[in-house]
């Protein structure tokens, strides 16, 4: 499935717009995207967790929101 579609740091640098692997990292963690460390230590990521950060599930997916009596 297309979410599940890594992406590498090269990917990622090119469409973000940045040139350092660690200006990569401090956006995903700003964000809240998951993130891995590949070869070197540098970072990848899927299209599901940048979805999943973005509050975006796969079809048939849903995520109830906690009311009082969850506490």
């Amino acid at each position: 499935m297309i979410q599940d579609t890594v992406l590498t740091t090269d990917e990622l640098l090119l469409v973000t717009g940045y040139e350092r692997d660690g200006d990569l990292k401090r956006l995903f963690d700003q964000q809240g995207i998951k993130w891995f460390p590949g070869k070197g230590g540098r970072p990848w990521t899927t299209i599901a967790l940048i979805n999943q950060a973005g509050g975006l599930f796969p079809t048939g997916q849903s995520v109830r929101a906690l009311g009082p009596d969850d506490v």
